[in-house]
């Protein structure tokens, strides 16, 4: 079982992935990271059972033309580890095709983690109304 720097790194390498650039890349991170059976939570919309819905989860939001976003950078204000939850205070900024930042909500997460060292449940807490305006 994985302990709390462990996870912790686990977490920095998930965020550091969605980075890249390519839609491909933050999906193989989520396969990579996530438990098959993942609970993944977000304020104000229905939670994602399973790491199929998550990846449909990301990948509408990807594909819906008014959000465009294709890198998510996060900016780490806080990330503290406690067993098999990590805590994460934090600012994701969504860049669009020419480089723009599209969406830039302000977050707290809380991960927990399975024996695997999988992220078992997700759950991200931050004001859903800037991103559902976005979203329609």
């Amino acid at each position: 079982m994985p302990g709390p720097e462990q996870n912790r790194q686990t977490v920095l390498d998930f965020f550091k992935s969605w980075e890249a650039g390519r839609f491909a890349d933050i999906e193989a991170a989520y396969r990579r990271h996530l438990a098959p059976d993942v609970v993944y939570e977000n304020s104000g919309v229905p939670p994602c059972h399973g790491i199929e819905e998550a990846i449909a989860f990301i990948s509408a939001a990807a594909a819906m033309p008014q959000f465009d976003f294709q890198t998510i950078r996060v900016e780490l204000r806080h990330i503290a580890a406690a067993g098999n939850v990590v805590f994460t205070e934090r600012v994701d900024w969504h860049h669009d095709s020419k480089g723009a930042a599209t969406l830039v909500p302000v977050l707290c997460g809380i991960m927990e983690f399975n024996d695997e060292g999988r992220i078992q449940r997700w759950a991200d807490y931050f004001d859903p109304g800037p991103m559902l305006a976005v979203l329609g």
